[in-house]
């Protein structure tokens, strides 16, 4: 069964965590029975949780156990308040399929307690496994090797489902057997095992892969592309408000970062770090609006992601078709969560224009003619303040407004901010 994309199991671990954030909040600051109860709890849920979300749950079982007894009551609160933020963030990761960012709450916690400073002596974890990956390089046996050695530990110290522990037992033996054929087949299995490492970590089902002889592509005009009937787009009947109304809140943050990464992207279409800002939020609005039953937005965000992961992996770059192909995909998620918002004050939901046509192009951008095309020279751009006035977009005065806000913001930037200006406006302006 399933709800909205989500697997029940997953449903279950967030409802679980939410309980134990209520039993956290009412933890008595004086009772050593109720602090063990909980670390018994926390060991209970540890074996729901995929690899990549354990090691925060163990991180809090330990502050638990160690904090009782050495911690002033004062102190107490404050590590209970620092514990139910990872546990929260932890929470918000797993319905967004993303790692926990916990950095900052680890070294609160730290402050606390010193003694967190000091690992455990524990096995090899998969994100040890995660780091070898992104470290090894096909000219480099010694990181191989011991990749292979942290594999095999950590299959052998048990902790994962079957299916798992297969998968990962038949990785190990491709990244071996690559090793003595050649740097691309090491390049392969390494880009494999990554893939298998990640699913396994923020609990994706691994599936036992099947070698099979590629099929002939076929033709364009035969390609079954999905179209949504307005009924589609319409709020599921078992949507919860609350929940629909924190995706619309924390999803214009997530729009407003893609649209400044999108904007620094148009001046440097190899900055990498805005590259992966997009893909991140195209990442996280596909995840939570498929667990919100959102299936047209989920679509149109998976879509979008694979064109900027292909951006990042540098099969293509962030250049002529491909950058108006984003920018119109993130100005159809942002018209879409803007209905969503309408939506919760009794607003009808209408499907926008050209969104069948523009999920088509995303599925396929080169079979409907887009690819990279030389820019202008940039000695010949003129302003992009006298660009957008001359388009009628934003009349003189407010641009002369905002060039006297001494932020160091381009004036791009700051249209945006403001809502005088869309970014599509603003990127094709800056062409």
């Amino acid at each position: 069964m399933r709800k909205g994309g989500m697997e029940v199991e997953t449903q279950e671990v967030v409802k679980n965590i939410s309980v134990l954030l209520d039993d956290l909040e009412a933890l008595s600051l004086t009772k050593e029975e109720e602090w063990k109860g909980f670390q018994h709890k926390i060991k209970e849920l540890l074996p729901k949780l995929a690899q990549g979300f354990q090691a925060p749950f163990l991180l809090i079982e330990r502050c638990l156990k160690e904090g009782f007894s050495i911690l002033t009551s004062s102190q107490k609160m404050s590590l209970i308040e620092h514990l139910m933020a990872l546990m929260e963030e932890v929470k918000e990761a797993i319905l967004e399929q993303r790692a926990p960012q916990s950095q900052g709450i680890e070294e609160e916690l730290q402050k606390l307690l010193p003694s967190l400073s000091i690992p455990l002596e524990e096995g090899p974890d998969i994100n040890s496994i995660a780091e070898l990956i992104i470290k090894a390089e096909p000219e480099d046996p010694n990181t191989l090797k011991e990749l292979l050695d942290v594999l095999e530990q950590f299959v052998n110290k048990g902790a994962l489902r079957p299916q798992e522990k297969a998968s990962l037992e038949q990785a190990y033996e491709d990244l071996r057997s690559s090793m003595e054929e050649g740097p691309e087949e090491i390049k392969e299995a390494l880009k494999r095992l990554g893939e298998l490492v990640e699913t396994i970590s923020y609990g994706g089902e691994v599936v036992e892969e099947k070698v099979e002889p590629p099929k002939p592509q076929e033709p364009q005009d035969k390609i079954e592309v999905r179209t949504y009937s307005e009924a589609d787009f319409q709020l599921p009947e078992d949507a919860e408000p609350d929940l629909l109304s924190d995706f619309v809140s924390e999803s214009g943050d997530l729009i407003a970062a893609a649209e400044e990464a999108l904007l620094a992207l148009e001046a440097d279409p190899g900055d990498m770090d805005a590259v992966g800002k997009v893909f991140r939020a195209f990442h996280t609005v596909k995840g939570t609006t498929a667990f919100l039953g959102l299936q047209p937005i989920s679509e149109l965000a998976h879509k979008a992601e694979n064109l900027l992961s292909r951006v990042r992996d540098g099969e293509i770059k962030y250049e002529g078709g491909y950058a108006d192909l984003s920018l119109k995909a993130l100005d159809m998620i942002k018209e879409l969560i803007a209905q969503v918002r309408g939506a919760l004050e009794g607003k009808p939901i209408r499907k926008p224009d050209g969104f069948d046509s523009l999920l088509e192009v995303l599925k396929n951008p080169e079979a409907h003619g887009i690819s990279e095309t030389s820019g202008i020279a940039e000695e010949f751009i003129p302003r992009v303040g006298d660009i957008l006035v001359a388009k009628g977009v934003v009349d003189r005065e407010q641009v002369e407004m905002l060039s006297k806000v001494e932020d160091g913001k381009p004036i791009g930037k700051r249209l945006v901010e403001y809502g005088m200006a869309d970014v599509k406006d603003v990127a094709e302006a800056l062409r």
